[in-house]
This record gives C-alpha cells, structure tokens and sequence, in this order.
C-alpha cells in the first residue's frame, strides 16, 4: 500500500520512474470493471453478458442497475433505462437489420408502445397489446 502511495506521488509530481521500473502500462485488460464510490459501493460496471454481449449498467444509491449500454450478440446497439426493480422499461436500439425503435414495456417486460422507422424509410408507431402482436400500427407511406 505504501509503495502504490508513493508511485501515485511521483506521478502526479510528473517524477520519471526510477531505473528497473517498467512505465505504467498503457492498456488495461479485465474480465469485468467495477467503479465504486468512496464508500465502496458499486455505482457502474463493465463487463460481457453471459452471451458474451459487451454491456455498462450504471447503479442508483440501492445498488439496482438503472442504466443499461449494450451491443447484443447479433451486433444491435441498445440503451435500456430500467425502474426500482431492474426491468426495461424504456429500450433505445438499432435492430440487426438496421431499423431503430424506442419501445415502451410494461411491468412485465411486453412493448406496449414503439416508434420506429420502417426499411421503406417511413415513420411507425405501434400501440400494442401485451401479446405484442395485435394493437394499432399506424404507418406514413411515402
């Protein structure tokens, strides 16, 4: 602990390393990164999904995850802001084929409401049952 202090002194001092130490490495590699507040709480996280996805989820004061970034497995780009119990209920994405949506989930996770852009280029929006399958879809053809 007392040697990390003193190199964290000559650092910031500007101090060049003294002969035999190699100079700080330039790349950090890790399963998962976790930054904790000075209380030592977890308040974001690095790490890949069990799939294997890339993902950062920032915490709240109780420790849930509210913020989700992630790229799925099939290369679509998501924002997730989760409620108190850790459920999506806003999800921000680009599909694997190109098309974004902003949906909006109820409490057990269906998309009760989309808007996207359609591959013809022309706005939707849908207002879905909790199949997700039947509701109003009300499109703007070109």
């Amino acid at each position: 602990m007392a040697q990390r202090d003193a190199e964290d002194r000559r650092r910031r001092s500007g101090d060049k390393p003294s002969k035999g130490r190699r100079p700080a490495a330039k790349t950090v590699e890790a399963d998962r990164f976790v930054l904790r507040d000075q209380a030592g709480a977890a308040q974001a996280v690095l790490e890949t999904t069990k799939d294997g996805a890339p993902r950062l989820a920032m915490r709240d004061d109780r420790g849930k995850d509210r913020l989700e970034l992630l790229v799925a497995r099939d290369g679509a780009p998501m924002l997730n802001l989760l409620d108190q119990e850790g459920k999506v209920r806003v999800e921000i994405l680009v599909a694997h084929d190109g098309d974004p949506d902003l949906n909006l989930l109820d409490k057990e996770g269906a998309i009760r409401l989309n808007l996207g852009v359609a591959r013809t280029g022309a706005p939707e929006a849908g207002l879905l049952d909790r199949d997700e399958a039947s509701g109003l879809t009300l499109t703007v053809s070109p």
